[in-house]
């Protein structure tokens, strides 16, 4: 993961296993480079004209992506389908 706050500061990224999360948590606990919702707006904005601009590239990667980690894409939709049906029977109960 790169974000411009690890060029501040360096210590913020460090080589772990816990991936993505653990970066961004170790960032928060810091207090470092946490977005208020202007720029999180900004952000938004900017990557969605991005993938709009880009679309055929983007989904080009997203294909390959899939291709090469078929167990991970797996994996996401079961999440995702398991988080559905929690939604569901919440909903339902109540």
């Amino acid at each position: 993961i790169y974000h411009a706050c690890f060029e501040v500061c360096p210590a913020l990224y460090e080589a772990d296993t816990d991936g993505r999360a653990a970066d961004y948590n170790r960032m928060k606990e810091r207090g470092a480079c946490i977005m208020n919702e202007q720029a999180k707006a900004a952000s938004r904005e900017y990557w969605r004209k991005y993938r709009e601009a880009n679309k055929e590239k983007v989904n080009a990667y997203q294909r390959k992506w899939r291709k090469a980690n078929p167990d991970k894409v797996k994996a996401a939709q079961k999440r995702y389908w398991e988080k559905k049906a929690a939604e569901a029977a919440e909903g339902g109960e109540a």
